[in-house]
């Protein structure tokens, strides 16, 4: 904010100095000198210039105003994209060997590693949890073919069915 106020104000010097400029034409109604017309040209440029930071820098500010108001919602979202998790299958890397390697030879490539590891599972766990429950969301709600769910019919008491067992019972009852 400090640098945005320091920009307004040289936009505003300047502003000033093209109105000075300005005020002798006027004033005797005529058209600006060749210097009057390059000053002119010059200063605003300047402050051309310094409409386009000054815009940059409030469009950055409100940026981070918004992402600090995501942040405190939400907390801070970090998620591995582009690149393979550390200890991901087949990448050389062993989860064991870095904690021995960390432990006793104190080797702090392997403690980043394991370091970087944990902050991959604060967000991957996060996330393996979060599909399972939109899969099981969905599964539930669209029960039919295809679905990991067991689908059952209204009990009956067919033979194989579980009628023998209703019989069996029927008769310790009487």
């Amino acid at each position: 904010m400090e640098l945005i106020k320091k920009l307004e104000e040289q936009r505003a010097a300047l502003q000033a100095e093209i109105d000075k400029v300005l005020e002798a034409p006027t004033a005797e109604g005529r058209k600006l000198t060749d210097d009057e017309g390059k000053l002119f040209d010059e200063k605003e440029t300047e402050i051309k210039a310094l409409v386009a930071r000054i815009a940059q820098l409030k469009d950055n500010e409100a940026r981070r105003a918004a992402a600090a108001v995501v942040i405190a919602t939400n907390g801070p979202v970090v998620r591995v994209r582009t690149e393979p998790l550390t200890y991901q299958r087949g990448n050389g890397q062993s989860y064991f060997r870095d904690m021995s390697m960390a432990l006793v030879a104190r080797d702090a490539e392997a403690a980043a590693r394991l370091t970087r590891h944990g902050a991959e599972m604060d967000v991957e766990l996060v996330e393996r949890h979060r599909r399972r429950e939109h899969q099981a969301e969905t599964e539930m709600r669209g029960i039919g073919e295809g679905s990991a769910f067991e689908k059952r019919v209204n009990p009956n008491r067919t033979d194989g069915q579980g009628g023998y067992f209703v019989q069996y019972m029927g008769r310790l009852a009487a």
